[in-house]
């Protein structure tokens, strides 16, 4: 009985690790540049250019910038989890499916601050998908979540970043005489 309860709850075990329900990255959304502020904000730029993510505000001023990318192939950029759909099957039974993939969207936002010699760099960049369910083809959409791809790259993309403090000295630790 004992040996039966052990391999259930070593299936079990296996089943949930084998489940891809949750998942969590390590997503960088800042970094303090050497540069000045217009520098980063023209190689911000050059990068939302180069990936076809699209600005609809800019403003240097501030240091706000909006853009967007509609549609796009998944690029590994964000995971995002089909949601479950049920259909009735007419005899008082429900029948569990998994939503279609329809497409994928980008909402990037950053800010660029200048402060002292330094520029300070933030970004969020939420994910969602369009999901459709099989049985009733109604649309519905799905946050995803962030890999860090995408803001891994932007951040290395705007140049090396600015040089932290020393680190302070180790106490001393001898012992007193």
């Amino acid at each position: 009985m004992m040996h039966a309860r052990s391999l259930l709850l070593l299936a079990v075990a296996l089943v949930l690790a084998g489940c891809d329900t949750y998942r969590d990255y390590h997503v960088e959304r800042s970094r303090t540049f050497a540069q000045d502020k217009q520098v980063v904000w023209e190689r911000l730029l050059a990068f939302l250019e180069r990936n076809q993510i699209a600005v609809t505000e800019a403003d240097l001023a501030s240091g706000r910038i909006v853009a967007q990318r509609l549609n796009y192939e998944d690029q590994g950029w964000a995971y995002c989890e089909r949601r479950r759909v049920y259909e009735g099957t007419g005899s008082g039974g429900t029948r569990m499916s998994w939503a279609l993939r329809v497409d994928r969207d980008l909402a990037l936002q950053a800010a660029v601050a200048e402060a002292a010699s330094t520029t300070l760099f933030i970004v969020d960049a939420p994910f969602t998908e369009k999901q459709d369910d099989p049985n009733s083809f109604k649309f519905f959409t799905q946050p995803c979540r962030s890999k860090g791809v995408l803001e891994g790259a932007l951040l290395d993309a705007l140049g090396p970043p600015a040089a932290s403090a020393p680190a302070p000295p180790p106490p001393n630790t001898e012992p007193s005489s």
